[in-house]
This record gives structure tokens, C-alpha cells and sequence, in this order.
């Protein structure tokens, strides 16, 4: 979208707003935050650091799947504590330029996959008229027999991380409510 701002500078605007009230305009785009460790699966806890190659940018990040905004989500100040299966999301933000492609890095550990619980905090307790069951088979989990292939298997086998708010996932119009 291209007009005059508030202060009357024209050019790029970064979200379109027809028929109402223009934005800032932009002089360019940010690149992405760069994360020092790769997506992985992890077998110990480490310090997540966020960079941006402008030192004016501000960084911020979620862990809980949504999109990094400044209004909900963290500013990033200080490396980020990663101990558990976490999903870290990012941008950068600056003044007159459009903000940064939302980087998302997801760290496994397979630990904790075989010990998630059966009902986590803010996941729905029904799937659809069934009841809900996120945790492993604590029969094969907790079984010495199967713990090394257990682990072995979840560092094998092909991986994939999909990062959504939980209500795009499992809310009412959500995807795995309605997969079609």
C-alpha cells in the first residue's frame, strides 16, 4: 500500500487501511532475527541469544505460539533459558521500517516428550466427544525395557513442528476440529 501518513510523509505504508486512517510510512524492511542455535532436539538445557543486525531494532518473542507483537509479546533483553520442549517465535521491530519476518525455531527434548502429561494447562480436556489424551503410554514410558529404544526412536524418526496459537489448533473454527 503506498499514501500519506499523519505527519504527511509519503510513501510505503506497512498494512493497507482502506477507508480509514493511514499508518506510518515505511523506508524499508527488517530482516529476520537470527537465533544462535539451530532447531534441534536437545538433550541438555542451553541459552537461546536473539540477534538483529540493527542494533536500533527492538527484538520480541513468544513461547507460546503466537505471533510476536510489542503489545503481548516478551522484549527480548537477555538470552532466553531453554530447558524443556519449547517453541521460540521472534521479530524485530523499528521505527519507519516494516517489521521482520516472524522466525520460528522449535527445541525438542525427547525427555520430556515421554513425560508430558496426559492433560496439559490450556489444551482442551475434549476431542470432539472423546477424552483427550496427550501423554505417552506410561506402560512403555516407565517400562526399563523400552526407555532406550523409546528415546532412541524419538531422536530418529522424522520430525516436524507446527507453531499456531492454540485456538487456530484446537478452538472452535480450529484446524483439528475442522480439518476439512
Amino acid at each position: 500500500s503506498f499514501g500519506v501518513d499523519l505527519g504527511g510523509a509519503i510513501g510505503a505504508l506497512p498494512v493497507p487501511t482502506p477507508g480509514g486512517r493511514n499508518t506510518e510510512v515505511v523506508m524499508g524492511d527488517l530482516s529476520s532475527v537470527r537465533f544462535s542455535r539451530k532447531r534441534s532436539l536437545c538433550e541438555s538445557p542451553f541459552r537461546l541469544v536473539l540477534v538483529h543486525e540493527s542494533p536500533s531494532s527492538v527484538i520480541c518473542f513468544t513461547t507460546d505460539g503466537t505471533v510476536p507483537i510489542p503489545a503481548t509479546g516478551q522484549r527480548y533483553l537477555r538470552p532466553i533459558s531453554i530447558a524443556s520442549t519449547t517453541v521460540v517465535r521472534a521479530t524485530a521491530f523499528q521505527k519507519r521500517m516494516r517489521r521482520s519476518p516472524v522466525s520460528t525455531h522449535t527445541y525438542i527434548f525427547p525427555t520430556s516428550v515421554t513425560d508430558q502429561p496426559q492433560e496439559p494447562a490450556g489444551f482442551p480436556d475434549k476431542w470432539d466427544s472423546l477424552t483427550a489424551d496427550y501423554a505417552m503410554d506410561p506402560r512403555i514410558t516407565q517400562d526399563t525395557a523400552y526407555q532406550a529404544d523409546l528415546l532412541q526412536g524419538l531422536r530418529t524418526i522424522p520430525t516436524m513442528s507446527i507453531s499456531m496459537p492454540q485456538t487456530d489448533l484446537f478452538g472452535p473454527n480450529g484446524i483439528y476440529s475442522h480439518p476439512m
